[in-house]
Protein backbone atom coordinates (compact mmCIF):
# COMPACT_ATOMS: atom_id res chain seq x y z
CA UNK A 1 0.00 0.00 0.00
CA UNK A 2 1.35 3.40 -1.00
CA UNK A 3 2.14 5.77 1.86
CA UNK A 4 2.51 9.27 0.35
CA UNK A 5 2.95 11.01 3.72
CA UNK A 6 6.56 12.06 4.39
CA UNK A 7 6.89 13.45 7.93
CA UNK A 8 10.67 13.03 7.97
CA UNK A 9 11.44 14.84 4.70
CA UNK A 10 11.83 18.47 3.67
CA UNK A 11 9.43 19.24 0.83
CA UNK A 12 12.13 20.75 -1.35
CA UNK A 13 10.62 19.74 -4.70
CA UNK A 14 7.67 21.73 -6.08
CA UNK A 15 5.54 18.60 -6.50
CA UNK A 16 5.98 17.81 -2.79
CA UNK A 17 5.28 21.32 -1.50
CA UNK A 18 1.76 22.29 -0.48
CA UNK A 19 0.17 25.65 0.33
CA UNK A 20 1.91 28.89 1.44
CA UNK A 21 1.43 30.55 -1.97
CA UNK A 22 0.58 33.87 -0.35
CA UNK A 23 3.64 33.74 1.91
CA UNK A 24 5.91 32.98 -1.06
CA UNK A 25 4.59 36.01 -2.90
CA UNK A 26 5.02 38.26 0.15
CA UNK A 27 8.58 37.07 0.77
CA UNK A 28 9.49 37.63 -2.89
CA UNK A 29 8.31 41.24 -2.53
CA UNK A 30 10.05 41.74 0.81
CA UNK A 31 13.41 40.66 -0.64
CA UNK A 32 13.34 43.79 -2.81
CA UNK A 33 13.50 45.93 0.33
CA UNK A 34 15.92 43.97 2.51
CA UNK A 35 16.83 40.68 4.11
CA UNK A 36 14.19 38.47 5.72
CA UNK A 37 13.84 35.97 8.56
CA UNK A 38 11.56 32.92 8.67
CA UNK A 39 10.58 31.85 12.18
CA UNK A 40 8.26 29.22 13.60
CA UNK A 41 7.94 26.23 15.87
CA UNK A 42 9.38 22.75 15.40
CA UNK A 43 7.98 21.10 12.26
CA UNK A 44 5.92 24.06 11.07
CA UNK A 45 7.54 23.84 7.62
CA UNK A 46 10.30 26.47 7.75
CA UNK A 47 12.88 24.47 5.81
CA UNK A 48 10.37 23.42 3.17
CA UNK A 49 9.14 26.99 2.83
CA UNK A 50 12.70 28.29 2.47
CA UNK A 51 13.56 25.70 -0.18
CA UNK A 52 10.42 26.38 -2.19
CA UNK A 53 10.85 30.16 -1.92
CA UNK A 54 14.47 30.00 -3.09
CA UNK A 55 13.36 27.93 -6.08
CA UNK A 56 10.76 30.59 -6.83
CA UNK A 57 13.40 33.33 -6.55
CA UNK A 58 15.66 31.35 -8.89
CA UNK A 59 13.00 31.64 -11.58
CA UNK A 60 11.11 28.36 -11.30
CA UNK A 61 7.54 29.03 -12.48
CA UNK A 62 8.12 32.75 -11.83
CA UNK A 63 9.59 35.88 -13.40
CA UNK A 64 12.22 36.20 -10.67
CA UNK A 65 15.92 36.25 -11.54
CA UNK A 66 17.90 35.79 -8.34
CA UNK A 67 20.85 33.58 -7.51
CA UNK A 68 21.56 32.02 -4.15
CA UNK A 69 23.90 29.92 -2.06
CA UNK A 70 22.50 28.00 0.88
CA UNK A 71 24.02 26.57 4.04
CA UNK A 72 22.65 24.83 7.12
CA UNK A 73 23.65 26.12 10.53
CA UNK A 74 24.99 23.83 13.24
CA UNK A 75 26.17 24.07 16.83
CA UNK A 76 29.88 23.95 15.92
CA UNK A 77 29.60 27.42 14.39
CA UNK A 78 30.87 29.64 17.21
CA UNK A 79 32.59 32.58 15.51
CA UNK A 80 31.96 34.88 12.59
CA UNK A 81 34.76 33.12 10.68
CA UNK A 82 33.00 29.79 11.26
CA UNK A 83 29.82 31.30 9.82
CA UNK A 84 31.70 32.71 6.82
CA UNK A 85 33.26 29.29 6.18
CA UNK A 86 29.75 27.81 5.97
CA UNK A 87 29.10 30.02 2.92
CA UNK A 88 32.59 29.72 1.44
CA UNK A 89 32.21 25.95 1.33
CA UNK A 90 29.25 26.43 -1.02
CA UNK A 91 30.96 29.09 -3.11
CA UNK A 92 34.58 28.06 -3.67
CA UNK A 93 36.91 25.17 -4.33
CA UNK A 94 40.40 25.25 -2.87
CA UNK A 95 43.58 24.55 -4.85
CA UNK A 96 46.31 24.33 -2.21
CA UNK A 97 49.00 23.48 -4.76
CA UNK A 98 48.34 26.59 -6.82
CA UNK A 99 47.41 28.57 -3.68
CA UNK A 100 44.19 29.89 -5.13
CA UNK A 101 40.44 29.74 -4.68
CA UNK A 102 38.13 29.07 -7.59
CA UNK A 103 34.93 31.00 -7.04
CA UNK A 104 31.96 29.69 -8.95
CA UNK A 105 28.22 30.11 -9.31
CA UNK A 106 26.91 27.71 -11.96
CA UNK A 107 25.89 29.36 -15.23
CA UNK A 108 26.97 32.77 -13.95
CA UNK A 109 30.56 33.33 -12.93
CA UNK A 110 33.77 31.37 -12.40
CA UNK A 111 37.13 32.94 -11.62
CA UNK A 112 40.20 32.48 -9.43
CA UNK A 113 41.62 34.52 -6.58
CA UNK A 114 44.99 34.16 -4.89
CA UNK A 115 44.29 37.09 -2.56
CA UNK A 116 41.15 35.45 -1.17
CA UNK A 117 43.14 32.22 -0.78
CA UNK A 118 45.65 33.92 1.51
CA UNK A 119 42.83 35.02 3.82
CA UNK A 120 41.19 31.60 3.60
CA UNK A 121 44.42 29.74 4.29
CA UNK A 122 45.10 31.78 7.42
CA UNK A 123 41.59 31.11 8.80
CA UNK A 124 40.32 34.61 8.09
CA UNK A 125 37.19 33.30 6.41
CA UNK A 126 35.12 36.45 6.85
CA UNK A 127 37.85 38.51 5.14
CA UNK A 128 37.98 35.96 2.32
CA UNK A 129 34.20 36.00 1.82
CA UNK A 130 34.05 39.79 1.96
CA UNK A 131 36.84 40.09 -0.59
CA UNK A 132 35.07 37.67 -2.94
CA UNK A 133 31.65 39.34 -2.76
CA UNK A 134 33.15 42.83 -3.15
CA UNK A 135 35.45 41.78 -6.02
CA UNK A 136 34.66 43.67 -9.24
CA UNK A 137 34.49 40.49 -11.33
CA UNK A 138 32.05 38.85 -8.93
CA UNK A 139 29.92 41.93 -8.30
CA UNK A 140 29.70 42.74 -12.01
CA UNK A 141 28.29 39.30 -12.69
CA UNK A 142 25.82 39.13 -9.80
CA UNK A 143 24.54 42.57 -10.82
CA UNK A 144 23.09 40.77 -13.83
CA UNK A 145 20.78 39.02 -11.39
CA UNK A 146 18.02 40.72 -9.45
CA UNK A 147 19.46 39.69 -6.08
CA UNK A 148 22.30 37.59 -4.70
CA UNK A 149 20.86 35.67 -1.75
CA UNK A 150 22.77 34.01 1.08
CA UNK A 151 20.33 31.58 2.68
CA UNK A 152 21.00 29.86 6.01
CA UNK A 153 18.66 27.33 7.62
CA UNK A 154 18.58 26.23 11.28
CA UNK A 155 19.94 29.57 12.46
CA UNK A 156 18.81 28.93 16.03
CA UNK A 157 21.88 26.70 16.44
CA UNK A 158 24.34 29.53 15.80
CA UNK A 159 22.39 32.81 15.91
CA UNK A 160 25.16 35.02 17.42
CA UNK A 161 27.71 34.04 14.74
CA UNK A 162 25.14 34.53 11.95
CA UNK A 163 24.33 37.99 13.34
CA UNK A 164 27.97 39.04 13.20
CA UNK A 165 28.37 37.62 9.68
CA UNK A 166 25.32 39.42 8.36
CA UNK A 167 26.13 42.76 9.98
CA UNK A 168 29.76 42.80 8.80
CA UNK A 169 29.21 41.48 5.29
CA UNK A 170 26.22 43.71 4.53
CA UNK A 171 28.02 46.79 5.84
CA UNK A 172 31.20 46.05 3.88
CA UNK A 173 29.51 45.41 0.52
CA UNK A 174 27.15 48.37 0.85
CA UNK A 175 30.20 50.61 1.37
CA UNK A 176 31.38 49.22 -1.96
CA UNK A 177 28.11 50.26 -3.62
CA UNK A 178 26.78 46.70 -3.91
CA UNK A 179 23.08 46.90 -3.19
CA UNK A 180 21.66 43.54 -4.20
CA UNK A 181 23.01 41.25 -1.46
CA UNK A 182 20.28 39.74 0.72
CA UNK A 183 20.11 37.20 3.51
CA UNK A 184 17.22 34.75 3.97
CA UNK A 185 17.50 33.24 7.44
CA UNK A 186 15.34 30.48 8.88
CA UNK A 187 15.14 28.92 12.32
CA UNK A 188 13.13 28.03 15.39
CA UNK A 189 11.73 31.02 17.26
CA UNK A 190 13.09 33.21 18.73
CA UNK A 191 16.42 33.01 16.88
CA UNK A 192 16.01 36.53 15.49
CA UNK A 193 15.74 37.90 19.01
CA UNK A 194 18.99 36.11 19.88
CA UNK A 195 20.64 37.69 16.83
CA UNK A 196 19.44 41.12 17.90
CA UNK A 197 20.71 40.56 21.44
CA UNK A 198 24.14 39.76 20.02
CA UNK A 199 24.23 42.82 17.74
CA UNK A 200 21.40 45.37 17.70
CA UNK A 201 22.79 46.80 14.48
CA UNK A 202 21.73 43.71 12.55
CA UNK A 203 18.08 44.73 12.83
CA UNK A 204 18.44 47.52 10.27
CA UNK A 205 19.24 44.94 7.59
CA UNK A 206 16.17 42.78 8.34
CA UNK A 207 13.19 44.16 6.47
CA UNK A 208 10.62 41.60 7.54
CA UNK A 209 10.21 38.51 9.71
CA UNK A 210 7.77 35.82 8.60
CA UNK A 211 6.20 33.84 11.46
CA UNK A 212 4.90 30.64 9.88
CA UNK A 213 1.57 29.48 11.28
CA UNK A 214 -0.35 26.20 10.87
CA UNK A 215 -2.48 25.70 7.77
CA UNK A 216 -6.11 26.77 7.89
CA UNK A 217 -8.79 24.04 7.87
CA UNK A 218 -9.40 24.21 4.10
CA UNK A 219 -5.70 23.87 3.25
CA UNK A 220 -5.32 21.00 5.72
CA UNK A 221 -8.28 19.17 4.24
CA UNK A 222 -6.99 19.73 0.69
CA UNK A 223 -3.57 18.31 1.57
CA UNK A 224 -5.14 15.22 3.16
CA UNK A 225 -7.56 14.70 0.28
CA UNK A 226 -4.70 14.90 -2.22
CA UNK A 227 -2.59 12.36 -0.32
CA UNK A 228 -5.46 9.91 0.22
CA UNK A 229 -6.43 10.21 -3.44
CA UNK A 230 -2.95 8.99 -4.31
CA UNK A 231 -3.48 6.00 -2.02
CA UNK A 232 -6.78 5.10 -3.68
CA UNK A 233 -5.41 5.51 -7.22
CA UNK A 234 -2.35 3.42 -6.41
CA UNK A 235 -4.55 0.67 -4.96
CA UNK A 236 -6.81 0.71 -8.00
CA UNK A 237 -3.81 0.37 -10.31
CA UNK A 238 -3.02 -2.89 -8.52
CA UNK A 239 -6.61 -4.14 -8.74
CA UNK A 240 -7.21 -3.46 -5.07
CA UNK A 241 -10.08 -1.55 -3.55
CA UNK A 242 -9.71 0.81 -0.61
CA UNK A 243 -12.11 3.42 0.66
CA UNK A 244 -11.50 6.64 2.57
CA UNK A 245 -14.04 7.61 5.21
CA UNK A 246 -14.36 11.45 5.02
CA UNK A 247 -14.55 11.56 8.83
CA UNK A 248 -10.87 10.64 9.10
CA UNK A 249 -9.93 13.71 7.06
CA UNK A 250 -11.98 15.99 9.28
CA UNK A 251 -10.59 14.40 12.45
CA UNK A 252 -6.95 14.63 11.39
CA UNK A 253 -7.39 18.24 10.25
CA UNK A 254 -9.01 19.16 13.57
CA UNK A 255 -6.71 17.47 16.08
CA UNK A 256 -3.57 18.47 14.16
CA UNK A 257 -4.66 22.10 14.21
CA UNK A 258 -3.26 22.36 10.67
CA UNK A 259 0.33 21.83 11.85
CA UNK A 260 2.16 20.49 8.75
CA UNK A 261 4.33 17.95 10.57
CA UNK A 262 1.39 16.65 12.58
CA UNK A 263 -0.70 16.30 9.41
CA UNK A 264 2.06 14.19 7.89
CA UNK A 265 2.57 12.11 11.05
CA UNK A 266 -1.14 11.39 11.50
CA UNK A 267 -1.63 10.65 7.82
CA UNK A 268 1.30 8.25 7.83
CA UNK A 269 0.02 6.57 10.99
CA UNK A 270 -3.42 5.76 9.56
CA UNK A 271 -1.90 4.36 6.35
CA UNK A 272 0.45 2.09 8.29
CA UNK A 273 -2.32 1.02 10.68
CA UNK A 274 -4.53 0.05 7.75
CA UNK A 275 -1.62 -1.82 6.16
CA UNK A 276 -0.95 -3.79 9.37
CA UNK A 277 -4.62 -4.46 10.16
CA UNK A 278 -6.53 -4.10 6.86
CA UNK A 279 -10.29 -3.82 6.62
CA UNK A 280 -10.52 -2.06 3.25
CA UNK A 281 -11.38 1.35 4.71
CA UNK A 282 -9.19 4.09 6.16
CA UNK A 283 -11.20 5.67 8.97
CA UNK A 284 -10.87 7.03 12.49
CA UNK A 285 -10.28 3.51 13.83
CA UNK A 286 -6.88 3.69 12.12
CA UNK A 287 -5.93 6.58 14.38
CA UNK A 288 -5.76 4.31 17.43
CA UNK A 289 -2.52 4.77 19.34
CA UNK A 290 -1.44 7.78 17.29
CA UNK A 291 -1.69 10.43 19.99
CA UNK A 292 0.58 8.84 22.55
CA UNK A 293 3.01 7.68 19.86
CA UNK A 294 3.39 11.21 18.51
CA UNK A 295 3.42 12.89 21.92
CA UNK A 296 6.03 10.61 23.46
CA UNK A 297 7.96 9.15 20.51
CA UNK A 298 7.82 11.05 17.22
CA UNK A 299 7.88 14.51 18.82
CA UNK A 300 8.60 13.54 22.41
CA UNK A 301 12.06 15.10 22.60
CA UNK A 302 10.83 18.36 21.07
CA UNK A 303 8.00 18.55 23.59
CA UNK A 304 10.38 17.88 26.49
CA UNK A 305 12.46 20.86 25.37
CA UNK A 306 9.43 23.09 24.88
CA UNK A 307 7.92 22.26 28.27
CA UNK A 308 11.26 22.76 30.01
CA UNK A 309 11.76 26.13 28.31
CA UNK A 310 8.36 27.30 29.59
CA UNK A 311 9.11 26.07 33.09
CA UNK A 312 12.58 27.63 33.17
CA UNK A 313 11.04 31.00 32.28
CA UNK A 314 8.10 30.55 34.70
CA UNK A 315 5.57 30.46 31.86
CA UNK A 316 4.31 26.90 32.12
CA UNK A 317 1.48 27.74 34.48
CA UNK A 318 0.31 30.45 32.04
CA UNK A 319 0.32 27.91 29.23
CA UNK A 320 -1.77 25.58 31.42
CA UNK A 321 -4.17 28.45 32.05
CA UNK A 322 -4.60 28.79 28.30
CA UNK A 323 -5.26 25.05 28.03
CA UNK A 324 -7.99 25.47 30.64
CA UNK A 325 -9.53 28.30 28.61
CA UNK A 326 -9.64 26.20 25.42
CA UNK A 327 -12.13 23.75 26.89
CA UNK A 328 -12.21 20.46 25.01
CA UNK A 329 -12.58 21.56 21.39
CA UNK A 330 -10.14 21.00 18.52
CA UNK A 331 -8.61 23.08 17.14
CA UNK A 332 -8.33 25.44 20.10
CA UNK A 333 -9.84 28.91 19.82
CA UNK A 334 -10.09 31.40 22.71
CA UNK A 335 -11.53 34.91 22.55
CA UNK A 336 -8.97 37.68 22.93
CA UNK A 337 -10.55 39.33 25.97
CA UNK A 338 -10.78 35.99 27.75
CA UNK A 339 -7.06 35.40 27.24
CA UNK A 340 -6.01 38.91 28.28
CA UNK A 341 -8.15 38.76 31.42
CA UNK A 342 -6.55 35.50 32.55
CA UNK A 343 -2.94 35.71 31.36
CA UNK A 344 -0.62 38.65 31.95
CA UNK A 345 0.54 40.67 28.95
CA UNK A 346 4.21 39.86 29.50
CA UNK A 347 3.56 36.12 29.62
CA UNK A 348 1.16 36.27 26.69
CA UNK A 349 3.72 38.10 24.52
CA UNK A 350 6.40 35.57 25.51
CA UNK A 351 4.20 32.63 24.51
CA UNK A 352 3.27 34.25 21.19
CA UNK A 353 6.82 35.33 20.30
CA UNK A 354 8.06 31.78 20.86
CA UNK A 355 5.23 30.23 18.87
CA UNK A 356 3.47 28.43 21.69
CA UNK A 357 0.37 30.50 20.96
CA UNK A 358 -0.76 32.29 17.81
CA UNK A 359 -3.06 35.24 17.13
CA UNK A 360 -5.68 34.47 14.48
CA UNK A 361 -6.99 36.92 11.90
CA UNK A 362 -10.17 37.46 13.95
CA UNK A 363 -8.03 38.30 17.02
CA UNK A 364 -8.77 35.01 18.75
CA UNK A 365 -5.89 32.94 20.12
CA UNK A 366 -4.93 29.32 19.46
CA UNK A 367 -2.14 26.98 20.43
CA UNK A 368 0.34 26.54 17.59
CA UNK A 369 0.91 22.84 18.31
CA UNK A 370 -2.22 20.97 19.39
CA UNK A 371 -0.17 17.91 20.31
CA UNK A 372 1.87 19.86 22.84
CA UNK A 373 -1.46 20.69 24.44
CA UNK A 374 -2.45 17.00 24.29
CA UNK A 375 0.93 15.95 25.71
CA UNK A 376 0.52 18.22 28.74
CA UNK A 377 -3.02 16.91 29.39
CA UNK A 378 -1.99 13.27 28.98
CA UNK A 379 1.01 13.68 31.23
CA UNK A 380 -0.95 15.31 34.01
CA UNK A 381 -3.69 12.66 33.73
CA UNK A 382 -1.50 9.63 33.28
CA UNK A 383 -4.05 7.24 34.80
CA UNK A 384 -6.71 8.45 32.32
CA UNK A 385 -4.49 8.66 29.23
CA UNK A 386 -6.18 5.85 27.31
CA UNK A 387 -9.71 7.18 27.83
CA UNK A 388 -8.62 10.74 27.00
CA UNK A 389 -7.08 9.54 23.73
CA UNK A 390 -10.26 7.63 22.87
CA UNK A 391 -12.41 10.69 23.52
CA UNK A 392 -10.28 12.85 21.23
CA UNK A 393 -10.08 10.31 18.41
CA UNK A 394 -13.72 9.23 18.35
CA UNK A 395 -15.56 12.42 19.31
CA UNK A 396 -13.03 15.01 18.16
CA UNK A 397 -13.12 16.75 21.51
CA UNK A 398 -11.93 16.43 25.08
CA UNK A 399 -14.99 16.39 27.37
CA UNK A 400 -13.24 17.26 30.63
CA UNK A 401 -15.30 19.39 33.05
CA UNK A 402 -13.91 22.53 34.56
CA UNK A 403 -13.16 20.74 37.82
CA UNK A 404 -10.80 18.40 36.00
CA UNK A 405 -8.97 21.31 34.43
CA UNK A 406 -8.57 22.91 37.84
CA UNK A 407 -7.09 19.66 39.08
CA UNK A 408 -4.70 19.55 36.12
CA UNK A 409 -3.64 23.09 36.74
CA UNK A 410 -2.93 22.35 40.40
CA UNK A 411 -0.91 19.30 39.39
CA UNK A 412 1.42 21.20 37.08
CA UNK A 413 3.67 22.07 39.96
CA UNK A 414 3.34 25.53 38.44
CA UNK A 415 6.83 26.97 38.09
CA UNK A 416 8.10 27.12 41.67
CA UNK A 417 10.84 24.54 41.24
CA UNK A 418 12.36 26.63 38.46
CA UNK A 419 12.17 30.03 40.11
Amino acid sequence: MLNPFTPSEIASLPEDFFGREREIDLLARAINQGSVCIEGSFGIGKSSFMSRTLLHMDGFASDENCIFVMGVGHSDIKTVDDAALLILEKLVTVDSNQQKLTIGIPKLVTYESTEAFSFFNSGRHLAALTRIVADQTFSAQINNAKKFIIAIDECEKCAPAIARLMRTLCTEVQHQGIKNLRFVLSGVSPFYQHMAEEDRGVTRFIYKTFHLQPFDSDTSASLLEDKFRQVVENAESGDENIKINPDVIDRIAAISGGHPHLLQLLGSHVIEHEYEDPDGCIDTLDLVGSLRKICYESRGRDYDLMINSMKSESKFSDYCTFIELTGGSFPSIVERNNVINNIGTESLNWLVERNFLSINHDETYSVVDEFLRIRVILELNEDQAESIESDILYSGSLPLPGESYSMLYENTGRDEQYE
